[in-house]
């Protein structure tokens, strides 16, 4: 059986305080319209070189069907607001899950992921 993105952010909440997950639905359809990512940003980050790669990784990672709308402000201070093309013909939540597992392990390495 296929891992849902409830089940999923709720694993990974409880494992990594570093970096928690949230997400809305949109009310009916129940497809994830938001994803918010928040978290602890190290000292010794280069956060102008993780900017410049996060956007286009997550259109790629998710077959454009997620867009980041956060600021480099934002990300500066470990906030990442993900819009999600819930009603595009390529919409799958299987898609959102492995992009944010693949975001965690391309961003922010100093988390533990097994």
């Amino acid at each position: 059986m296929e891992q849902t993105l409830d089940r999923f952010v709720i694993e990974w909440n409880r494992l990594f305080e570093n970096m928690v997950f949230s997400y809305q639905k949109a009310p009916v359809t129940e497809r994830v319209t938001d994803v918010e990512v928040r978290f602890t940003v190290p000292k010794d980050w280069d956060m102008a070189k993780k900017w410049n790669k996060l956007a286009s990784e997550v259109e790629l990672k998710s077959h454009e069907t997620m867009f980041v709308a956060t600021n480099k402000d934002l990300f500066s201070v470990g906030i990442i607001g993900i819009k999600v093309a819930s009603q595009s013909k390529d919409y799958e939540e299987r898609l959102i899950i492995e992009t944010l597992n693949q975001l965690a392990k391309d961003f922010l390495p100093y988390l533990v992921i097994a």
